[in-house]
């Protein structure tokens, strides 16, 4: 999966994403998509409350269990939030 951060001014994350079709058919990516937004919801009160915008590329059609799913998800947006932090972009 590949992620990527930027500050969105807002008080609160926000997720986007994009499903590439070598993930699968229609139905693949919609599942897909649900799972990282189920994983991103469920999440949510446990990221930091500053305003960042998440975009989210999966390469793997297969997909993970879904607290494998929210783990992931978890250490990759502190991951953001420490990097963007240290660059100066959060405050």
């Amino acid at each position: 999966m590949i992620v990527y951060g930027a500050p969105n001014g807002l008080p609160h994350p926000r997720l986007g994403l994009s499903v590439s079709k070598k993930s699968g058919n229609a139905v693949v990516r919609n599942r897909i998509r649900r799972m990282f937004r189920e994983a991103f919801r469920l999440n949510k009160p446990m990221m930091p409350a500053i305003g960042i915008d998440i975009i989210l590329i999966p390469r793997k059609s297969e997909l993970p269990p879904l607290d494998e799913l929210r783990a992931g998800l978890l250490r990759l947006v502190e991951s953001i939030t420490r990097r963007l932090t240290r660059e100066g972009m959060l405050m």
